[in-house]
């Protein structure tokens, strides 16, 4: 296919962290949670160890890592966070971030996540201004800088919106730095940070609400489904005979409920489209219908879907064609018919 519908956020989609606080304040088992979000797409897991009553502890994190093959992303929101950073295990592509309001040795952090293949980085707390930090980033070199959009050590924050001009400064001073950002991240927050270029966002509450995780994922990437048109099909699309009377065809449409039925030749392949818009153009230009059978009502050029084409693929169609169509017959090379979608719902389908 020549023509490329470019969707933003699908070039580079953002990796998503799954935060596990979200599983433990719902009491759900925590390895479970790790396997079920593994398999909806996320990148890693994010594991907050923190001042909070409500918290994960480090040594948990070691049992785990038997739950999955994924890179663990560990945000230590304590005050003191040396115990804990001795307390962890690190990994090939693991992530450790501690605060910059916390009491931290930078260079040991540094270290210890460089020896074992993992990345470090610098935490900062929704209040915390960008310029207060800006000489540790320079100093370090981190290699990310954790914002936060919410208060650190709980699930279930609103994002606040004001991250957005601290990550917009701190790209503009330091453009190479990856940007991870935690806290209140829906698919109306991550839309605005792709836009940013943040490379990592964590979410947990969100992922857990509504609709069914691998979905989620795709909104929070910025990756939207795309589904083969023959799952789209809801209910059994009406049909005809290439011979059927208009009393068949009155109530074929009827029964479909979509305001149109299919005509199929004597092998059961595709023949045309009858729309209820064609019996009124029929009647309005003094043919009466009745005479005629469904073959001669129908209209033989009506646009049609493979149904192994993609979603993505029919929206291009349908711009190249500069026409709406309610209705789209599916329809393969050798004229089987598969279905007729509506493209109300395909276009406002529920995902």
């Amino acid at each position: 296919m020549n023509n490329l519908i470019k969707v933003r956020g699908m070039d580079n989609p953002a990796t998503i962290s799954y935060s596990l606080l979200a599983a433990l304040v719902r009491h759900l088992p925590l390895d479970e949670s790790i396997r079920k979000m593994e398999a909806a797409g996320i990148g890693s897991v994010h594991y907050d160890i923190a001042d909070e009553l409500v918290t994960l502890a480090p040594e948990i994190s070691h049992e785990l890592r038997n739950s999955t093959s994924l890179a663990f992303d560990y945000h230590i929101a304590m005050k003191n966070p040396n115990i804990a950073l001795k307390n962890v295990s690190l990994k090939l592509n693991d992530y450790v971030c501690a605060h910059s309001e916390s009491n931290v040795d930078w260079r040991q952090i540094s270290s210890l996540a460089h020896s074992s293949g993992a990345y470090f980085g610098i935490g900062l707390n929704v209040a915390t201004e960008w310029l207060s930090v800006k000489d540790l980033v320079s100093l370090h070199k981190p290699d990310f800088v954790l914002v936060m959009a919410a208060e650190a050590g709980r699930s279930g924050g609103t994002f606040d919106y004001r991250t957005l001009e601290k990550i917009h400064n701190i790209k503009s001073e330091f453009p190479n730095l990856r940007i991870h950002v935690d806290g209140g991240i829906d698919d109306l927050a991550a839309a605005s940070l792709r836009g940013h270029g943040v490379d990592l966002l964590v979410s947990g509450s969100y992922l857990h609400s509504g609709n069914e995780a691998r979905e989620k994922v795709a909104y929070l990437q910025g990756v939207p489904d795309n589904p083969k048109l023959i799952e789209l099909l809801r209910n059994e699309s009406p049909s005809v005979r290439n011979d059927a009377s208009w009393e068949k065809v009155i109530e074929s449409i009827e029964s479909g409920h979509i305001g149109c039925t299919a005509v199929l030749d004597d092998n059961g392949k595709y023949a045309g489209l009858i729309t209820d818009h064609d019996i009124r153009v029929h009647i309005s230009e003094g043919v009466v219908p009745r005479s005629i059978a469904a073959i001669d009502l129908c209209n033989k050029k009506s646009f049609t879907a493979n149904p192994e084409e993609d979603y993505w693929t029919l929206m291009l169609k349908m711009q190249n064609n500069k026409a709406m169509f309610t209705v789209i017959p599916l329809v393969d090379e050798d004229f089987n018919f598969s279905g007729i979608i509506r493209t109300q719902d395909v276009l406002f389908r529920s995902i």
